[in-house]
């Protein structure tokens, strides 16, 4: 049997827009508790490309959730995995949160509603498209726009799998050792 890693990101398409989804607990126990859910968009190059995707401005008024352009998705992703097996639960400072909550929360009710497959992409001049505009005015923003911050997080949890791993049960290695090296391995 295989152990399929985790991946770090979900991500999914539709109509000129990429949704990411952050789906790696060691990256979420770093990063910003209130985003937990919330994708970041990414605008495909061909639309408004004269302005910066997060100056673009949605169609039904005055909303900008776009985080970049697909060459920042591609920066982003780099030496990233979206593939691979998503458990039901995972664990994020010491809390369980079901997975579904981490791929869209209200999105998935909508999704499953309309029959799709795959991950909800707000935002993306499609179905559902005008809901997506009503909740973030009643709710305020439900994507992330924050992609220069989370890009701290990313290098500090890159930091942080980087370090070596502490030395445990070195107790155990001394009574083990101690026969054959004899008492000075006991200070």
């Amino acid at each position: 049997m295989t152990n399929t890693p985790q991946p770090d990101f979900k991500v999914a398409s539709n109509g000129g827009v990429t949704a990411l989804y952050v789906v790696n607990p060691g990256i979420l126990a770093l990063d910003n508790p209130n985003y937990i859910g919330k994708p970041f968009l990414f605008l495909a190059n061909r639309i408004d490309a004269e302005l910066p995707a997060p100056e673009v401005e949605d169609g039904v008024g005055g909303i900008k959730p776009y985080a970049g352009r697909q060459t920042d998705l591609e920066a982003l992703l780099q030496g990233r995995t979206t593939q691979g097996t998503l458990p039901e639960f995972v664990t994020i400072n010491d809390e369980q949160v079901a997975m579904e909550k981490l791929l869209g929360g209200i999105w998935l009710s909508r999704l499953y509603n309309a029959g799709l497959r795959g991950l909800y992409v707000p935002f993306s001049f499609g179905l559902f498209h005008q809901e997506d505009v009503k909740d973030w005015k009643a709710q305020g923003p439900s994507v992330r726009t924050d992609l220069d911050q989370f890009k701290l997080v990313l290098a500090q949890y890159d930091a942080q799998k980087q370090r070596p791993a502490p030395v445990q049960h070195l107790g155990l290695l001394k009574r083990i050792l101690r026969p054959f090296v004899g008492p000075a391995m006991e200070r």
